[in-house]
Formats: structure tokens, sequence, C-alpha cells
């Protein structure tokens, strides 16, 4: 399957794609400040409910900033290759 835009504005690009048996989130960040944090945690708790209706339990991202990620409520799970980690989102409802 082909990458799918969530979400596209002046500050951020969020697609998501299925590989294999995994529900990969994408992004790239072209401003931050706090303002483009909340929104984009607004964003990932909307792109949850997405990958929860499609049937996944998980999102799953490789990702050079994974301090980015856990400020989007990921965790680590382990390291994917220098520079880079796996980072997963849980899709159950808080």
């Amino acid at each position: 399957m082909a990458r799918q835009v969530f979400s596209s504005n002046d500050n951020y690009l969020i697609e998501w794609e299925i590989i294999g048996d995994h529900f990969h989130v994408h992004s790239l960040v072209y401003n931050w400040n706090r303002s483009v944090l909340r929104k984009g945690y607004q964003e990932i708790v909307s792109l949850k409910e997405k990958a929860r209706g499609l049937g996944y339990d998980q999102m799953v991202s490789i990702s050079p900033n994974p301090k980015f990620c856990r400020l989007l409520g990921a965790a680590s799970f382990g390291l994917f290759k220098e520079g880079y980690e796996v980072m997963i989102w849980e899709t159950a409802p808080i």
C-alpha cells in the first residue's frame, strides 16, 4: 500500500501506510513550536483512532527523532540502525 497523507500544513506532514502487518506513521516537521506540538498530539490521537478502526492495535514509526515521538506519546521498541529508533503507539483509547 502506498503512503496516504493524513494531515498536511505549513508546519508538518503526517502520512501513514500499511507495511506487512503493521500500521506505519511517517512525519516531517518543518516548523517547531508549542502550538505545533499541541496540534501534532491531536493529529496523532486522530490517527490512532483511524488505525484502531482499521483493526490495528499499534502504530509504528522508525524515527531519527525519538524524543519528538515520545512527546507525542510513543514508546521506544528498540534500535533500527544507528540514529533510528523503532517507536510504538498503542491505539487503545486512554
